[in-house]
Order: C-alpha cells, then sequence, then structure tokens
C-alpha cells in the first residue's frame, strides 16, 4: 500500500487540516510522532530475530518457515520506507528528494503487496497441511516456495516499476514554494489506475482468499476431519495410507511406517496442530488491522473515480481525514507484531526463541574462556 504522505506534514497540521477539530488533531499527530519510530524500532528487532529463529533453529524444518522468513523480510522493508517518510516530517529532509522519492514509493508498493501474499501462501499451506494431508508433500516442496516468492517479488517488481517515473520531487508555487514527492500531473489517469491495482492485489482479493481458506479450515479442524486422520494411520493397514479420500492407494509420505513410529506421529501431528493454531491467528489478525485503512482508501478511490466524470467531489472533512491517519497506524502495525504472535501462539517458537537467545548469551563468556 502507497504510505499515507499527507500525514507527515507534522509542522504544518493545522494549517492542513484546519482548526475545527484541534485536541483531535493534537492527540493523533502525537501518536503519529510517537507512534511510528517505535513501530518501526519494535517491528525491524522482532522481523530480524524471527528471521534468526526460522533459519538457526528446529522450526527451520518446517516447510512453511520460508514463506515466514520472507514475510518478516518484506516487512522490514516496509518498515525502513516508512521510516524514511517520518525522519523527513521531523526536520531531516531524505524523502523529498530525488531517487529517495521514487525508492521509497516503490518499496511501499512491492513490499506491502508481497506482504498480503506471502499471507496468502502461508494460508494455503496450512490448508493443504489440513485438508490434503497426502498431497502436500508432493505440492509443497521446498524448491516450489522458493519459486513461488522469487515468482511473487519478480511479478511485483514488474507490477509497479512504473512509480520511477511516475511519482517525481516536485516543486509547489504559493507564498512559501517547497519541493514535494508527490505523483506526476501527466500520468495522473496512470496514478490512479495503479492505485486501483494496487488496492485490489495488495488488499482485497488477499483478503478474500485468506477469509475463504481460513473458513475452510476451521470447518475441517470442526468436523475433526485433520485429528480423525492423523488417528486413523494407528489403526490401518501400514502400507497403505487412509488420510484423505482423494489419496486413494498413494504412499501418504506425511508418517513413515515403522512399528515404533505412533509417537513420531502423534508428536508430528501435535506441531502441524500448533502450527495451524498459530497460523490462523497470524492471519486473521493480519485481516483485522488492515481492514479499516484499505476500506478507508477504497472509498477515497471511488470518489476519485467518480470526480473523473464529472461527478461532484465533497473535500475530506478533518475528522475523517484524522480517522484516516489512525487506520494507518494499525495498518501498519501489521508489519510489526508477526513475532509476538509466534510467541504467543506457538510454544515451539517460543522455545526456540528462548533456547537460541541463552545460547546467544553464553557466546561472548565461552568465547573469552
Amino acid at each position: 500500500m502507497h504510505i499515507n504522505h499527507s500525514s507527515w506534514n507534522v509542522s504544518q497540521g493545522c494549517c492542513e487540516y484546519g482548526t475545527d477539530d484541534v485536541s483531535f488533531e493534537d492527540v493523533v499527530t502525537s501518536l503519529s510522532k510517537c507512534l511510528i519510530p517505535l513501530q518501526v524500532l519494535v517491528g525491524v528487532i522482532w522481523n530480524i530475530l524471527a528471521v534468526v529463529v526460522f533459519t538457526q533453529s528446529d522450526i527451520r524444518q518446517l516447510q512453511v518457515r520460508l514463506y515466514l522468513t520472507a514475510l518478516a523480510v518484506v516487512d522490514t522493508g516496509y518498515l525502513f520506507s516508512l521510516f524514511v517518510v517520518w525522519v523527513d516530517a521531523v526536520g531531516w529532509p531524505i524523502f523529498h528528494t530525488s531517487g529517495w522519492c521514487q525508492l521509497v514509493v516503490f518499496l511501499s508498493y512491492t513490499c506491502s503487496f508481497l506482504s498480503a501474499w506471502f499471507v496468502v501462501a502461508v494460508t494455503a499451506d496450512r490448508y493443504l497441511s489440513v485438508c490434503f494431508p497426502c498431497h502436500r508433500p508432493q505440492i509443497c516442496r521446498p524448491l516450489y516456495s522458493r519459486l513461488v516468492i522469487l515468482g511473487l517479488c519478480l511479478f511485483s517488481a514488474l507490477l509497479f516499476l512504473c512509480t520511477f517515473w511516475t511519482t517525481r520531487v516536485i516543486t509547489v508555487p504559493g507564498d512559501s514554494p517547497y519541493t514535494a514527492c508527490m505523483p506526476v500531473n501527466d500520468y495522473r489517469h496512470l496514478h490512479l489506475a495503479l492505485t486501483l491495482v494496487d488496492t485490489l492485489t495488495s488488499w482485497l482479493i488477499p483478503c478474500v482468499v485468506v477469509v475463504v481458506l481460513n473458513a475452510l479450515i476451521l470447518r475441517a479442524i470442526t468436523r475433526g476431519l485433520y485429528s480423525h486422520r492423523l488417528q486413523t494411520t494407528d489403526h490401518t493397514n501400514p502400507s497403505v495410507a487412509t488420510g484423505h479420500p482423494k489419496c486413494g492407494m498413494r504412499d501418504c509420505t506425511l508418517h513413515h511406517a515403522r512399528p515404533n513410529g505412533g509417537h513420531h506421529r502423534n508428536a508430528y501431528g501435535q506441531a502441524q496442530a500448533n502450527m495451524t493454531r498459530m497460523l490462523l491467528w497470524v492471519t486473521s489478525i493480519y485481516f483485522v488491522l488492515v481492514l479499516p485503512s484499505y476500506a478507508m482508501r477504497l472509498r477515497l478511490l471511488i470518489l476519485s473515480f467518480l470526480a473523473l466524470y464529472g461527478m461532484p467531489r465533497a473535500e475530506q472533512e478533518t475528522r475523517e481525514m484524522l480517522i484516516q491517519e489512525l487506520c494507518q497506524l494499525l495498518y501498519y502495525s501489521s508489519f510489526v507484531i508477526n513475532f509476538a504472535l509466534y510467541n504467543l501462539c506457538n510454544a515451539e517458537f517460543r522455545t526456540a526463541t528462548v533456547r537460541l537467545c541463552r545460547t546467544r548469551s553464553r557466546q561472548p563468556s565461552g568465547g573469552g574462556e
């Protein structure tokens, strides 16, 4: 999603919004000035820790960790672009300079797109694990996951590459002329179309897919299909896997037939159930956090399209613009909280985090002995 640049004119907030809601405006401005750097700092630290845990602990054996690692990386990229805009607003002019302007806009588009679709990939992985456990090993291979990640990165780069020439640092005339990173007026129709594409591909379509897949996962869990498939492997012919009916007579590679394999199968099933529970929380909270911001944005987008065809468009009221900024703060939180959710909802991830922290803390003293 394109960063809401209008919210960053902190020093001219009263001039921009008027004086109708001074107290509310002061609260929102203070929240923006204080929460944004805190969100960036905490988010970057947590995302780096998530990458370390996923790549240097037992969690790395889980197939879905590739998507979660990529998600942490692109979330950090978005937070970097957010930090550049915030730094510019508090007096260090970076964003409104040529080069940085285009780079930040490009990063904000691509990282929000990739974040949404990596959440979709995680949800699809869980859907296959719960509803089609026998087919998942053939579909969800590390090579395929890497190809999906690479394909999404290339597609997003090509889709939003045009921002490098549709956005430019422009001198705004007036009593006190100033420069600002803005869409080029000659490409206003292209920019509006790009905003529509971004809204559809970075929010509407991914959210619909996530909601549908989560509903199917919850339905399968409610009916006991997943637990039933794990249990029936202990009571059937070990040479034949009887997971999902569509597996037929094919061997289910989720479980290896061996006399003492019951404990391993139960442990595997418990780990998968815990991971499914965690990812249901992650994807559901993601949807809740991004919904208000994109709903406001979709409304403004519809009004912009109506204005193109001569329909009168009312100016945004002060309170509406401030509410939009609050929705943006919620949206930014979606790039921050995943690491906390992993630890809260998954004991295995929490154990891996604690073990890794203890190992790191012992290394300096061990090296000195």
